[in-house]
């Protein structure tokens, strides 16, 4: 069910990319991955787009998944695609792309922000790890630890964002159904940021922002149903009231500096219908679809982008990947039956 707007203003101006964008600096620097569609299959091809130029990162396969206010851009790739001397074991590799030099990190994959002390989260199969990034090299370590909560043992913690401060957010999974959003500061002391927490409830949080205000997530599980996104500041966690009404078809995307989010609205239930429109997208030549509509929260309420901006008229905005601290968007719509990129420019 999608929401019903007060009115229909067009808030942000819409700018096409011929590539699919993954995160945005608030220089206004855009990174992603240019996917070509091939009767082989696919080609993966890290971009960066300047105000003033746009350049492909790499000769070998790859996407950009992110990049700091320094210029600095995380590149995924996989081992086997390297260059000879350039990596290391099988399996997946990240490179640093900075001045237009690339340099190979190690055999993690990168999650959460980039931020601009060189940090970030990453994984190496089940361990997560806290990543720096110092004149070029990485210094790496294993995530934090945490201790038991409530009585029960906290071995599974999956950690989801990091802010430049050191502080850590995620989940702790303390039984079937049941799991509280956990704060990590760097002093490494832990607070549960909803300890009333009632069983079979599901909660997480994923975003974290300099000012150490966090989003997250909360649901029920199928035989109850419903959830909603959660704002955690000042020591107090509130629901965003409009997502009462959206049960679990929401889910926050990211989170700046202002408290300002971006998400993605499902517009179906789970179930064969949306499978076979996803289905649609693996034939070649792809037909792309949209069974998600792009949201944004702008600290008072939610709004629907395709009802807020000067989009095309034949253009569905579908996805959300990032919002920057000067309020400029990031995803992915649905034009002619091909996946695109967007920009989006607050007026």
């Amino acid at each position: 069910m999608l929401l019903a707007l007060t009115f229909a203003v067009a808030q942000f101006s819409f700018h096409a990319l011929d590539f699919l964008p993954t995160d945005i600096n608030d220089k206004g620097w855009i990174v992603g991955v240019r996917v070509r569609h091939t009767e082989l299959g696919k080609t993966y091809t890290p971009v960066l787009r300047m105000p003033n130029r746009q350049i492909d990162l790499t000769s070998f396969p790859g996407s950009a998944v992110g990049i700091n206010n320094r210029g600095e851009v995380l590149i995924v790739s996989e081992q086997a695609d390297l260059p000879k001397g350039l990596g290391g074991k099988e399996g997946t590799a990240c490179l640093l792309w900075a001045n237009g030099k690339t340099t190979y990190l190690g055999n993690f994959k990168p999650n959460g922000r980039f931020s601009d002390n060189g940090g970030f989260l990453a994984r190496r199969d089940q361990t997560a790890l806290v990543v720096r990034v110092i004149r070029g090299s990485a210094v790496v370590s294993k995530a934090p630890a945490v201790p038991p909560l409530q009585g029960y043992p906290s071995s599974d913690v999956y950690w989801y964002d990091m802010n430049e401060h050191g502080s850590l957010v995620g989940v702790c999974d303390l039984g079937t159904s049941w799991s509280h959003a956990i704060l990590m500061d760097s002093r490494r002391r832990i607070t549960d940021l909803h300890p009333q927490v009632e069983m079979h409830t599901g909660w997480s949080a994923e975003f974290i922002n300099s000012k150490g205000h966090v989003m997250g997530y909360h649901s029920f599980d199928s035989s109850i149903g419903g959830g909603g996104v959660f704002l955690w500041k000042g020591g107090k966690t509130s629901l965003l009231p409009a997502t009462r009404n959206m049960a679990i078809l929401f889910h926050p995307s990211s989170f700046n500096d202002q408290d300002q989010a971006t998400g993605n609205l499902g517009l179906y239930d789970s179930g064969s219908f949306v499978g076979e429109l996803v289905n649609k997208e693996l034939r070649f030549p792809p037909i792309a679809t949209a069974t998600t509509h792009g949201m944004f929260w702008d600290t008072k309420q939610f709004w629907n982008l395709n009802e807020i901006s000067d989009k095309p008229l034949n253009c569905i905005i579908a996805t959300t990947m990032k919002i920057s601290n000067k309020g400029w968007i990031i995803g992915s719509a649905v034009q002619d039956e091909k996946r695109i990129g967007y920009f989006l420019v607050p007026k």
